[in-house]
């Protein structure tokens, strides 16, 4: 098993339609990449300043099947 985690900062550009449409777009995932075990994904519940805006979390039951699975485009969030 491998856990993925995925933090984000939106940039100035990621609207809340932008964001509304990441998350619409992430939900989708589970039911296109079958090794996916467990999928999570919200915002920050904001409770201290810094933290980044945005988490994304999957379990992956075969890590090595992942491999040339296309990459997302960018999307509208800072480089780390």
């Amino acid at each position: 098993m491998l856990r993925h985690v995925v933090l984000f900062r939106w940039t100035d550009e990621a609207d809340a339609a932008a964001r509304a449409a990441i998350e619409v777009a992430l939900a989708t995932l589970p039911a296109r990449i079958s090794e996916i075990s467990a999928y999570r994904f919200g915002a920050d519940a904001g409770l201290a300043a810094g933290n980044w805006d945005f988490a994304v979390v999957a379990d992956f039951r075969r890590p090595g099947r992942l491999r040339g699975l296309p990459r997302p485009p960018r999307s509208p969030c800072r480089d780390r």
